[in-house]
Order: C-alpha cells, then structure tokens, then sequence
C-alpha cells in the first residue's frame, strides 16, 4: 500500500521539492493539500488534481495521512508539528521548525516517548556541494584541529515578499530562517554544540518595515572550543544576481575558504590549490520518503538533530539584541 502524503501550508516555495519529490514515486500517494488562502487553494487543486482544505485539522481528520510535509507561514508550523507529533504522522518541515522553545519542548517530550516517529527539518546543506566538500575536508584532516568558523550569507530580499514575513511574531527571525543552516553545519562538520552566544540586530536597509532586523551578526563558542561568527543579512545589492556564501574555516593546520560555488584549501603541506565539489543524489526529501515507506531507516537528519539544531537557534536568536542607529 502506498504512503499517503499531505502537505500542510505552502508558504514557502521550498514546497515545491517536497510536492516533487512525492509525485517522483510510485511507493507515495500525493493525497491532499491545505493552504489557508483561497486564490492559492484553487490554483493548487486544479494544478495537482487531488483534495484542497482550508484548514489542516480538517485535512488531517479527513485523510488521515501517514505524512506530511509543512510549508506553512514560519509562526504557524510549530501547533502543525505538534499535532503531528500527536497522531504519529511523519513531518517533513522547512526550516524553522518552530518559532518558540515551549513548542519544541512539546515535540521533544512526544517525540522522546514515540522513538519510530521521524520529524525532519529541511536543512538541505547536508546534502549540498556546500555542506559535502568542507565535510570530506575536515574528515580528511586537512585542517587540524578546528580552531574558528566564519560565515555570511548575503542574501536577496527582492520585491513581493509576504507581509508575514516582516512581522517578526510570524517570522521568528533572520537566524532561524537563514542563520540556522550555519548552525546546524556547525553542529555536523565537528560533532559539537553550541554554549555561549550573543550577537546584534539591526534595520539597515529595510525602512519601511522598521521593526525587522534585516542584518544580524552572532557570535558563538562551542563545547569542543572553537568559536563561530555568522553574519546573516538581507542587504544583497539590486544588482547582485542571487543570494551569495562565504564560508571559511580556520584549523591548526590549515584554511579552507568557501565563496559561492569555489573552494580553496591551503595547509602545512600544499599551497593555495582548488578544491573539487563533492556531490550526491541524495536529498532530504529523498530520504525522508525512504524511511517513511520502510525502504530505508538511514537518515542523515534524524529527529534528535532537527531538534538539536532548531533549539540552537532559537536560543541564539533570542539573545539578538537590537541596535537602533
């Protein structure tokens, strides 16, 4: 018998790889979608052929999925998680997760008594050119023992961004919707959690919305003693193409740097030399489907790191102090 698969909430387009990744497969079975507006409604249900709600309790009552996928509006997928986590329905949810530590800790105590629930948090870098090649360094020991993690993502706000998104109750903030990839990098490539932190907030560019924080720089230390700097922001030029990364990573025997699509390592034993992307055709979706269908129960995000990862960021981004100019 098939999995039957719904997706709750398509705010975010990320959506769409979840959408993707299900009609892909034989072994799933694409049943329902809820949104909560109704031009998107129609436009789905004629688009995908199959069941449409407006409210996903009811979508849940009525379909009984086996699991579902979450792209609903950042502050709202926390109840949708819970609920999830209540009824034994597998989640496949883009990043944040939640929004608050109090819905975390629901999921985590329901999710502590429920060990065969898989509750996935996309963060996709782990399967990237990105996250793939600094991993294959570091396990190489090219670098030595690590002694400091810089980061910045430079993105692109562009124009028709929804209004939820400026209102940071709804939002949940700059780190848990971008910075959280860092840190769950961070968390991966050295085996480590993240102690004392505190970082700045500020409103650069976006004036009309003066409450949000559209540039926010962290710093963090580690348990294995390393120490990190994340500088998020949405400050991407008009004439920047997209979104851009820079990454460098400082050992004691080396420096690996980062910059879009290149990367370059230089240590005790080689000079400044390119270094080629290690990719893969593994994906988050792929594998969460994996495990859901029974085909596989090796996941690289399981749920213990979802959750690990989303409560750091949360803790960071609540120790964001605002600075006002």
């Amino acid at each position: 018998m098939a999995l039957k698969f719904a997706v709750l909430g398509t705010a975010h387009p990320h959506v769409n790889s979840f959408i993707n990744g299900a009609l892909a497969r034989n072994d799933v079975e694409f049943s329902a979608i809820s949104d909560m507006e109704s031009a998107k409604r129609e436009e789905l249900k004629e688009k995908y052929q199959c069941p449409v709600f407006n409210d996903w309790r009811e979508l849940l009552d009525k379909v009984k999925p086996d699991a579902a996928g979450c792209a609903e509006i950042n502050g709202n997928r926390g109840e949708i998680a819970i609920e999830c986590a209540r009824r034994g329905i597998h989640i496949l949810a883009d990043k944040p997760l939640v929004t608050k530590l109090e819905e975390l800790d629901a999921i985590e105590k329901i999710a502590n008594s429920k060990p065969a629930w898989l509750c996935m948090t996309a963060f996709t870098l782990r399967f990237s050119e990105e996250g793939l090649t600094i991993m294959d360094v570091i396990k190489k020991g090219l670098l030595g023992k690590p002694a400091s993690f810089y980061g910045c993502r430079t993105y692109k706000l562009g124009k028709g961004r929804p209004s939820w998104m400026f209102n940071e109750e709804k939002y949940g903030g700059i780190i848990t919707d971008i910075g959280s990839h860092d840190i769950d990098l961070i968390r991966w490539f050295f085996h480590t959690e993240i102690l004392d932190n505190k970082g700045v907030g500020r409103n650069v560019r976006t004036h009309e919305h003066p409450d949000f924080s559209d540039s926010v720089q962290a710093f963090m230390k580690c348990k294995n003693g390393m120490t990190a700097f994340l500088d998020v922001n949405w400050l991407a030029p008009d004439k920047q193409p997209g979104h851009e990364r820079t990454t460098i990573i400082t050992g004691s025997r080396g420096i690996l740097r980062h910059e879009n699509t290149k990367f370059t390592l230089v240590n005790d034993e080689n000079e400044t030399q390119n270094i080629t992307p290690v990719k893969t055709e593994d994906s988050a979706v792929k594998q969460f489907f994996d495990y859901c269908t029974g085909k596989s129960r090796n996941v690289l995000i399981t749920t213990s790191e979802s959750l690990k990862s989303t409560r750091a960021s949360l803790e960071i981004q609540r120790n964001i102090k605002r600075q006002e100019d």
